[in-house]
């Protein structure tokens, strides 16, 4: 893929979590849980909507994040 089909994804990713999340109260994030299967770990756990929220989009993505920084930079963009 190309940077714009990228960043079309990425907005498409974004905009569904958007919407998803949209009607959700504060109560929905924190007292709801879901059973987190890591498969390549081998250990199943439940985690709130809350914590998989941050776990995933306020470290996770970060780490993505600074990984695509490092591809543009090698590309010169």
């Amino acid at each position: 893929k190309d940077i714009s089909e990228i960043l079309k994804d990425a907005d498409a990713l974004f905009q569904g979590m958007n919407e998803a999340l949209n009607g959700a109260t504060d109560e929905d994030l924190v007292g709801r849980s879901i059973m987190v299967h890591q498969r390549n770990r081998g250990w199943d756990e439940p985690r709130t909507v809350q914590n998989l929220l941050e776990g995933l989009f306020a470290r996770h993505w970060r780490e993505h994040l600074g990984q695509i920084t490092e591809v543009r930079d090698s590309l010169g963009f």
